[in-house]
């Protein structure tokens, strides 16, 4: 009975040994994985801020010509009403 016992304890033993070393490799491939994920996020960050700098830039720009075609409307209002009242 208490050879059965010692060959049952070493077999979990070997057996949860083998199972810790799987997991560590797991958990070193779960780590690279992780990095390679980390880095492809910063890569999207980079294009995505140079992609939206110059849309906002553009979409400044397109306001800015609103408002000055909003001016020379106003201006060509006041003329009008200045021809008119000569």
């Amino acid at each position: 009975m208490q050879i059965l016992i010692i060959v049952l304890v070493t077999v979990l033993t070997v057996l949860l040994t083998i199972v810790g070393i799987q997991a560590i490799f797991i958990l070193k491939e779960l780590k690279k994985t992780m990095s390679r994920i980390n880095s492809i996020m910063d890569d999207v960050e980079t294009v995505s801020h140079s992609i939206a700098t110059p849309v906002q830039k553009f979409s400044t720009l397109l306001m800015s010509l609103q408002q000055g075609a909003g001016i020379i409307r106003f201006l060509n209002r006041i003329m009008e009403k200045h021809k008119d009242g000569e």
